[in-house]
């Protein structure tokens, strides 16, 4: 990682950024990915950070966008992320998006261009189910047309500075990605494949980032 031939160091153009509630002072990084947000008030803020916006985006892949809880020291440079200089979206094949019903549940799932790092006989393992007119908006209303859900793996190597300390094995990540949805007002079904070969009954965990 971060070497020259790092296929995923990969400096995102045009990616709006925000804090919630002062969108009017939005900011986009330039053709370095750089970017830098004046006037930032002191204490917990949430930060926008919407790659679906960028302008170097590559064919048939979209960025999505992350919000980040963050905490600004006045008087000091802050980072977006705590103790990183750098802030990562995962680069996404368009096609993982699927229509989402409006009449009955729809089944996503994955393959070998969305979950490369999982073995054929497990992909068919890891799936979501959405549920007719689940996906609301940012107007608080059903998206039209039932909105768009997709599952893509993401490399490790991207969340590893994010896990709790001590915490040393986890074996895939994954990222739901819905553009345009604020919520599901309905509960997903999500399943996993057993990477641990673990036999009935085994207890897991399972983290969820909130950024």
């Amino acid at each position: 990682l971060h070497t020259e031939d790092d296929v995923f160091l990969f400096p995102i153009e045009g990616v709006e950024i925000f804090i919630l509630g002062l969108e009017s002072a939005a900011v986009f990084t330039d053709a370095q990915g750089l970017f830098h947000l004046a006037s930032v008030p002191a204490g917990n803020v949430k930060i926008a950070v919407n790659g679906l916006v960028a302008t170097n985006t590559p064919a048939d892949i979209f960025f999505p966008e992350m919000v980040m809880d963050a905490n600004m020291m006045a008087g000091v440079d802050n980072a977006a992320m705590a103790g990183h200089e750098v802030v990562y979206l995962p680069r996404l094949q368009s096609q993982i998006l699927v229509p989402v019903s409006e009449t009955e549940t729809t089944t996503v799932g994955v393959d070998a261009m969305s979950a490369p790092n999982l073995p054929e006989e497990q992909r068919q393992f890891l799936t979501l189910e959405v549920q007719p007119g689940s996906v609301v908006g940012m107007d608080g209303q059903p998206v039209a047309g039932g909105g768009m859900v997709g599952i893509s793996t993401v490399p490790p190597e991207l969340v590893q500075d994010m896990l709790p300390p001590g915490l040393l094995q986890h074996t895939f990540d994954i990222t739901i990605q819905a553009p345009g949805a604020a919520v599901f007002d309905t509960p997903l079904e999500l399943t996993f494949p057993n990477v641990f070969e673990s036999p009935p009954g085994t207890q897991l965990f399972f983290l969820s980032f909130d950024h």
